[in-house]
């Protein structure tokens, strides 16, 4: 009977072990399942707040290149008012130049004129002078 009991408690003991085996390993199907459903929840989490990261920090360097885009823009449409207004500039000097050459070169020709005219109106002072002087020479030779 003893030994009867004994193979009764030991078929138990086995039978409570190998259910408490099978409880045991389903539980830890069970955990590990949850753990890698948790693990993959968390993975798609990172993934998406990294994409919505990545996407944020691509969208500001997109606006900040926009914004240079913009700035370049602006400082190349000052650079080509100011290179308009310069060449508006340079042109009225041009024209100042060239009007203030016409007038010298005019200037030149009526000195020169001038000149010729004083050096005419001399010849003839000093061809009648001479004339006079011979008038008078003679005169007083005749004397």
């Amino acid at each position: 009977l003893e030994t009867a009991v004994k193979e009764a408690g030991d078929a138990t003991l086995q039978q409570k072990d190998s259910e408490f085996a099978e409880t045991l390993k389903a539980k830890e199907e069970e955990i590990e399942a949850r753990m890698t459903a948790k693990i993959a929840e968390e993975k798609a989490e990172l993934e998406e707040k990294y994409a919505t990261s990545m996407k944020e920090q691509e969208t500001m360097y997109v606006q900040q290149l926009q914004q240079k885009e913009e700035e370049i823009s602006t400082k190349i449409g000052e650079a080509k008012s100011e290179i308009a207004v310069l060449q508006s500039n340079m042109n009225e000097v041009n024209e100042k130049l060239s009007s203030a050459e016409a007038e010298k070169d005019n200037l030149e020709k009526k000195i020169s004129m001038l000149k010729e005219k004083a050096t005419e109106m001399m010849k003839k002072k000093l061809a009648d002078k001479e004339n006079e002087f011979k008038i008078k020479l003679e005169t007083a030779v005749k004397e």
